[in-house]
């Protein structure tokens, strides 16, 4: 039984009526980091996938995984490549396909190293660096749908790894709890629900992850939905609702949020209170929602900060935005990515932006947004002041169809790592711009597919990352 759920039950009770809810400890948790440094040298490393990557038996979707090592400069271009190997060490080729369709890192197997976990079509393999060498452990699964993640989804003491996978044509919970086999559990929902964007990880204070997921509940359905799970392993009971389409014609803070087909989930500590944090970005209404995370987890009731009406996000803004958190500067408060890959810049279709926006104790400060393209970094509206990527925007390059924020260098500020897959006729780029005191990065590092040894045409290097 997870203990403070009934410190939740209070702390909602509190909200509703004006009860006082008791102080939290003093001590929150320690910052929150991407940890990724599988080779143990000290930097955190960053890891590409490419599902459709031509190799094994001459499939055209056996895929690789492209594992850049950090440096004090940055990406140091030493690199691992993984690929499926012939008769994938005796498991059948159907657990040899797509690999790096999902990535996530974490120590797995309890040595005290971080392992990077990766889910192809239908399996998972977990790769670890050791003094011999790299091993893997594969298993099969359901094909992968998104939210990949490791971490405690339980009281037990080992780690899990858990996502959503493909139940028929629908989303349910999938996982491997306690090092055991795949297990799969359907959401409680009327009929199969289309999910859109999920966050797992922890929000409060018991250390056992939560899931927040944005779906159209039912098959067919014009609404879309935003719920809370507090248990991964039996989701079937009835979700908290922090969201609905139904909230949109009155938006004020006593109601849901308003969740749009458009909306897209990323968490992480945007207050520097050592808790994650939900936001929620919509483009069609131009809103940012945050919901605060907390000891309590009484943050996740109704958000905590709300922008609406950005222009420049309604412009740049499509369906398939990308929105990570992590901390820039190092000032301990995650700054919000948002990747915009359809945005038009210049005229040219496709080429894609990442808005950024500042992280503050009092929450995110829209007004200090900025643009980043290839062309140059700007405040919306105006003209860049300064162009850090030595590249230029084509039509169709796709920037920010995937971001992460990774301190590479190990200075306790974050690099933005923007995924350029179009770039170079879709073999792909990625931009790493190095974080800095300032919040708006000065300079950066173009590390294009061909001198990474990723060499085949349309390989999309940078539309799939580790965050």
């Amino acid at each position: 039984m997870r203990v403070n759920k009934i410190a939740w039950s209070a702390a909602i009770l509190a909200v509703t009526v004006g009860l006082t809810t008791p102080a939290a400890p003093a001590a929150a948790a320690p910052a929150i980091t991407v940890k990724s440094d599988f080779n143990g040298d000290g930097y955190n490393d960053v890891a590409v996938g490419m599902p459709t990557y031509p190799g094994y038996l001459g499939t055209d979707n056996s895929g690789m995984i492209a594992v850049l090592y950090g440096g004090p400069n940055g990406l140091s271009g030493a690199k691992q490549l993984i690929r499926p190997t012939t008769g994938c060490s005796g498991e059948s080729a159907s657990l040899c396909r797509g690999w790096g369709k999902g990535l996530t890192s974490g120590d797995v197997d309890g040595d005290g190293r971080t392992d990077l976990v990766t889910v192809g079509l239908s399996e998972r393999q977990v790769f670890s660096w050791t003094p011999a060498g790299i091993t893997r452990q594969g298993g099969s699964s359901s094909a992968y749908f998104r939210g990949l993640t490791v971490g405690n989804a339980d009281n037990d003491s080992r780690t899990d790894v858990v996502g959503l996978f493909a139940s028929g044509w629908f989303a349910s919970f999938g996982g491997w709890y306690n090092g055991g086999a795949f297990e799969q559990t359907s959401l409680n929902a009327p009929s199969g629900p289309l999910l859109q964007s999920t966050a797992i990880g922890t929000v409060n204070g018991d250390d056992i992850m939560e899931a927040m997921v944005l779906l159209a509940p039912t098959y067919g359905s014009t609404s879309h939905e935003l719920w809370y799970i507090d248990s991964l392993r039996d989701p079937a009971h009835t979700p908290m609702l922090m969201g609905n389409t139904a909230a949109c014609d009155t938006p004020d803070a006593t109601r849901p949020a308003c969740t749009k087909k458009d909306s897209q989930l990323g968490l992480g500590d945007v207050n520097g209170d050592g808790y994650r944090d939900l936001v929620m970005v919509t483009p069609s209404t131009g809103t940012v929602h945050v919901w605060y995370g907390s000891y309590y987890g009484a943050g996740m009731y109704q958000p905590g900060f709300t922008a609406r009406n950005l222009s420049w996000l309604t412009t740049l803004g499509s369906t398939d935005i990308t929105v990570t958190v992590g901390d820039i500067n190092g000032d301990g408060r995650g700054e919000i990515a948002v990747g915009l890959p359809r945005a038009t810049i210049a005229g040219k279709a496709a080429a894609g932006a990442v808005a950024l926006i500042p992280g503050t104790a009092s929450g995110p400060d829209v007004s200090a947004a900025r643009i980043l393209t290839q062309d140059g970094i700007a405040s919306p509206g105006t003209a860049p002041s300064a162009d850090p990527i030595a590249e230029e925007s084509v039509a169709d390059d796709r920037m920010g169809e995937a971001v992460s924020i990774i301190d590479v260098t190990a200075d306790g500020k974050g690099e933005l790592i923007v995924g350029v897959p179009g770039k170079n006729d879709g073999r792909g780029m990625l931009a790493v711009l190095t974080g800095n005191a300032t919040g708006i990065p000065s300079s950066a590092q173009s590390v294009h597919a061909i001198p990474t040894g990723v060499n085949a045409a349309d390989a999309r290097f940078g539309a799939i990352m580790l965050r």
